[in-house]
């Protein structure tokens, strides 16, 4: 899964940013609005520490954002509006911290399906064109020009290990014994 060095960075960069964008945000006027820049540390920690970790990010952008209005006696014409821009916050948070979230899950799996078909396609042996085989005897010409038999040259390029047995044509053909009933 994803190691503890690479989440503590992620939260760790994350918060930081949090807090900066929290104290530029009570710092600057009403009229410029950062909240669009609290959605970073929120995908950082989606990222790099997972869902979970990105959904209290976003809770602790929310109300890093918050207390910046209210310590900033924000002008709302009414707690209405305080609290529409508060809940869309919310939701913005939450749509970027669960669909960066749900990217990296899907990258990590797959990177995994990827490594378990390379491990697959370095285990297939496959034969591939034109085999020469003789119509008489069934003995297969290799590529050094010699003749060998079926099962040999299978075993070496297809990685399949045989076993004999009798059909019931030829065992009534070859050993004069009648077919077997089914």
């Amino acid at each position: 899964m994803w190691n503890w060095h690479r989440r503590l960075g992620a939260l760790g960069v994350s918060t930081g940013c949090v807090l900066a964008l929290g104290y530029a945000d009570y710092r600057t006027d009403f009229d410029f609005d950062l909240f669009l820049f609290y959605a970073l540390p929120v995908a950082i920690t989606a990222w790099g520490a997972g869902r979970i970790a990105a959904v209290g990010m976003g809770a602790l952008a929310l109300v890093a954002w918050f207390c910046a209005n209210v310590l900033w006696i924000n002008p709302y014409a009414s707690v209405f509006y305080l609290a529409w821009n508060t809940a869309l916050r919310c939701g913005w948070l939450l749509i970027v911290a669960l669909a960066v979230a749900r990217i990296r899950a899907d990258l990590d799996r797959a990177q995994a399906l990827n490594a378990q078909l390379a491990e697959a396609l370095s285990q297939v042996k496959q034969l591939r064109g034109l085999l020469p085989i003789c119509a008489w005897c069934k003995k297969i010409r290799n590529d050094g020009g010699y003749w060998e038999q079926l099962e040999a040259y299978l075993a070496k390029h297809a990685d399949v290990t045989f076993t004999h047995g009798i059909c019931p044509g030829c065992r009534t053909r070859q050993l004069g014994l009648p077919r077997p009933s089914p």
